[in-house]
């Protein structure tokens, strides 16, 4: 959905379009992308990223989550959320 020159999509927009109910409760927050932002995680192949971190995970909850991690807003935020692995 465009709003104001940008795409609103949710956090899921990168992963399955459905996934598991465990997981739903603890969604993360919906992210307004600009259509840039949309092409460069594209070109990133984010989704496929997520879904290769996802076949670590041990819980269908946890790999639905992994599907639906966004790109930190800014180098600090990345560095933050680094620093907390």
């Amino acid at each position: 959905m465009t709003v104001g020159g940008s795409v609103h999509a949710p956090a899921a927009l990168l992963g399955d379009p459905e996934p598991a109910a465990a997981a739903k409760s603890q969604r993360l927050p919906s992210l307004t992308l600009s259509p840039i932002q949309l092409e460069a995680l594209e070109l990133l192949e984010w989704r496929r990223l997520g879904e290769h971190v996802a076949g670590f995970a041990g819980t269908t909850a946890g790999r639905s989550l992994c599907r639906e991690l966004p790109l930190a807003p800014s180098l600090q935020v990345s560095q933050q959320w680094l620093a907390q692995t």
